[in-house]
């Protein structure tokens, strides 16, 4: 059976088509694919909210008070690493509070006066760590925030002492030498 060129032709043809099919499966098999990767990790975020944020709220607080109560205990502040490093291998993240105040990540609870204008509005103390999960706020850093007072001005006043003791037979009335009633009888 010898093939004739008319039917090598139908033959590639046949097994054209056949590839064009299949190629076009495979791109919509992605399609679907990525469209039901893209449902899950909708569905994973919406638990996290729902299930996740709750339960690390809670236990955040429960670290708060084992915080409190560690005063140089190691048996706790072990307890305490321990807990925290469950949720970091889960993707919890302390807010990061050094340098400029982020209201989105930050709770002001107090101002401290600066007289530096470069200090202004930095996070000068933190009271309370805060966390995040992915990028959403779990608890926000209570912290305490600089705020720039410039000193009160200087009034360039000359010295009044100094122009009265130009004239000649002034003297000082708060001078110790002259007592408290210099220059006054004891009528007034």
């Amino acid at each position: 059976m010898t093939a004739t060129p008319a039917s090598i032709e139908a033959k590639i043809d046949d097994l054209t088509d056949l590839f064009r099919r299949r190629l076009l499966e495979d791109k919509a098999k992605q399609r679907a694919f990525d469209e039901l990767y893209e449902q899950l990790q909708f569905a994973r975020s919406g638990l996290t909210d729902q299930f996740m944020t709750p339960l690390v709220k809670e236990v955040l607080m429960v670290c708060d008070r084992i915080e409190a109560a560690a005063d140089g205990s190691s048996v706790l502040w072990s307890v305490l690493d321990e807990l925290l490093e469950v949720f970091r291998r889960r993707g919890l993240e302390e807010i990061d509070c050094d340098g400029l105040f982020d209201p989105k990540v930050h709770e002001s609870i107090g101002v401290e006066t600066v007289r530096d204008p470069a200090n202004d509005n930095r996070v000068v103390t933190v009271r309370r760590s805060g966390y995040r999960l992915g990028d959403r706020v779990v608890r926000p850093a209570r912290v305490v925030v600089a705020r720039f007072e410039a000193p009160p001005p200087t009034a360039d006043v000359p010295d009044v002492r100094a122009r009265f003791e130009e004239f000649e037979g002034w003297e000082d009335p708060t001078s110790p030498e002259l007592g408290t009633t210099a220059g006054f009888d004891e009528d007034g």
